[in-house]
């Protein structure tokens, strides 16, 4: 082995312009490749069938995201029932009540996803 390396270190010696060239531009093709065959970054992870992201992918396609601080007020009828035009009431006066807080951007509106027994108000607060 030591005989091997001292006829590389030898040959590398006397064409030492010739060992420069090959190393960069085998740096080079290295480096083209990569770039040519690289993806770019993500930071997006997901585990298909996880019951964890199953249930948030539903919560976000039956009730949305708001951008910005604030939340939302769910209510609920009784299993089986939908809310009746007295509770849409209530839950309109409701909205005009938390309308009226110090700190509320907009008066909030009735969401009802498909059904009808499960509605939420989207409060949205001033950013101060």
């Amino acid at each position: 082995m030591a005989t091997f390396l001292a006829r590389i270190g030898g040959f590398s010696a006397r064409h030492r312009w010739l060992v420069i060239i090959v190393w960069v531009g085998l740096l080079a093709a290295v480096g083209g490749a990569a770039a040519a065959w690289s993806r770019p970054m993500s930071s997006d992870f997901t585990i298909d069938g996880l019951t964890s992201i199953t249930t948030l992918d539903r919560i976000d396609h039956d009730f949305g995201t708001d951008p910005g601080p604030g939340g939302k007020v769910v209510f609920a009828a009784p299993e089986g029932q939908t809310l009746t035009t007295a509770d849409r009431a209530t839950v309109a006066e409701l909205s005009r009540r938390i309308a009226a807080v110090p700190g509320v951007a907009a008066t909030p509106r009735l969401t009802l996803p498909d059904g009808g027994r499960v509605g939420f108000l989207s409060v949205t607060l001033t950013s101060t």
